[in-house]
């Protein structure tokens, strides 16, 4: 999350990752909570991320070889993304570190995860100019799924707080983050691909989205997503993911509402909800 232009010096990043790749922290870094096949570092002043892949298992090589590394995977699809129309932070370098472990470099964007947005900023508000941008907000990432869908990509962990929406926009803004495991298809998705995507995005609690929020990103989604013109499809395909949805938030014990965690200012300085004459 960062309001900085993006200042990306190579000779300076040689010896700052010489330092990250020993777990040790340049000036201007700080480490960032992430998986724990990655290690990810920050640096606001250069508004630039670092993230180094671990290995998983010891078959880490072998499915490197075959499939292509998590790292070349995730240059690939930030591409195929690009070219696509959607949003994905700009790849800046890419590499082997000293350890025998790749990483990536990407843009700092000044934006937020849907789901601390959603806690922070939009949940149980009175306010009419809330509440509709709140509409607008769920509206624009339903289509922005399904243009996603329809382009035949899937994203490997579509949970909310993996789609950032920009702030300070007149208009809703995404970006897709963590792509490593998202994938391209050269012929129709299955369909159990596309309801696990949406049942990852859907991972919020009715504090946060409504019933008929659900509907509306669903049909939002639909516009977009030719797959489901068909109002019979749509109905049937919306039940499956609106019961897979509930089970889940229901039986899954480290499911919990997320605790508002980012600044108020934020809100007061209209970088959430845009002034009425930017919307128009």
């Amino acid at each position: 999350m960062v309001n900085q232009p993006i200042q990306f010096d190579p000779a300076q990043f040689d010896q700052d990752k010489k330092l990250l790749s020993q777990q040790q922290l340049p000036i201007g870094w700080r480490w960032i909570a992430s998986s724990k096949t990655t290690k990810v570092a920050y640096n606001e002043s250069h508004s630039i991320y670092f993230k180094e892949f671990l290995p998983r298992s010891r078959l880490e090589r072998i499915k490197s070889i075959i499939k292509g590394s998590r790292c070349s995977r995730a240059i690939s699809i930030a591409t195929i993304m690009h070219e696509s129309g959607l949003n994905t932070p700009k790849v800046l370098s890419s590499g082997n570190l000293d350890n025998g472990h790749e990483y990536l470099v990407t843009e700092g964007i000044f934006g937020v995860g849907i789901t601390s947005y959603l806690a922070s900023y939009l949940r149980r508000t009175n306010d009419s100019a809330v509440i509709n941008w709140k509409r607008k907000v769920i509206t624009a990432l339903g289509e922005e799924i399904g243009k996603l869908h329809a382009k035949k990509i899937i994203h490997g962990d579509l949970r909310p707080n993996n789609v950032l929406i920009k702030l300070g926009e007149s208009r809703p803004t995404f970006y897709f983050i963590d792509n490593d495991r998202s994938f391209r298809w050269y012929f129709q998705p299955p369909e159990h691909r596309l309801v696990k995507n949406l049942v990852q995005i859907g991972m919020l609690f009715p504090i946060d989205i409504s019933k008929t929020d659900r509907l509306r990103f669903w049909r939002a989604y639909c516009n977009q997503n030719p797959r489901y013109s068909n109002n019979q499809q749509q109905t049937r395909v919306a039940n499956k993911i609106y019961q897979l949805t509930v089970n889940r938030l229901t039986n899954s014990p480290h499911y919990k509402p997320k605790q508002p965690d980012l600044p108020p200012q934020y809100l007061t300085d209209g970088l959430v909800v845009p002034a009425k004459s930017d919307t128009l």
